[in-house]
């Protein structure tokens, strides 16, 4: 067994994919510095929200020869097989319904305490849940996700959303994941 758990974040990479050499050295430094006793997590605004996009994102806009909109990270998400993910606020630049679509074809193990929709907890019928427990080499670590309480008004397209405070949910996921878990790690996209 290892002798300690070693987290690798990163967040807000945002226009990183509009240059593909950067995403490539990235997602290669990701994937060679993890073993058994790594978790490698994500701490939202990371779907491709460059300009290569947004602009194929745009029905009306330039033809791109790249995936369109969000699908144009998902070789990054399939490279680094994050073992969680939680969301930022540009997540929803595009609206709920795109991004529950994408939670589908990025690869992330999406984790999200606080969002909300009409229907409860947000993306839970597409995957995502509060929290998680993953094995390591040094034990089970628990990972839980919070974003912004002001995602709803700094993101028009969320508006519908709503945001629970991330302090009482994270002290609630952390509570629950300390019974069943060696570790305890938070995603935070907040200030």
């Amino acid at each position: 067994m290892a002798d300690s758990l070693t987290v690798l974040g990163y967040s807000d990479l945002e226009g990183i994919y509009d240059d593909p050499e950067r995403v490539a050295r990235l997602a290669s430094f990701l994937t060679e510095q993890r073993d058994g006793a790594t978790l490698t997590v994500g701490a939202g605004d990371n779907t491709a929200l460059g300009v290569a996009a947004t602009v194929s994102h745009n029905k009306n806009g330039v033809d791109l020869p790249t995936p369109t909109g969000r699908a144009l990270a998902a070789p990054f998400f399939q490279a680094v097989a994050p073992d969680a993910e939680t969301f930022g606020n540009h997540e929803f630049d595009h609206g709920p319904d795109n991004m529950r679509e994408s939670v589908h074809g990025l690869r992330a193990n999406w984790t999200c305490a606080n969002l909300y929709d009409d229907n409860g907890l947000f993306g839970v019928e597409s995957g995502v849940q509060p929290m998680r427990v993953v094995d390591t080499a040094v034990g089970r670590v628990g990972i839980f996700g919070v974003t912004t309480p002001q995602l709803p008004e700094i993101t028009p397209s969320a508006a519908d959303l709503r945001v629970d405070d991330p302090v009482k949910a994270a002290c609630a996921a952390a509570t629950d994941l300390r019974e069943r878990a060696d570790y305890v790690v938070g995603l935070s996209h907040c200030r």
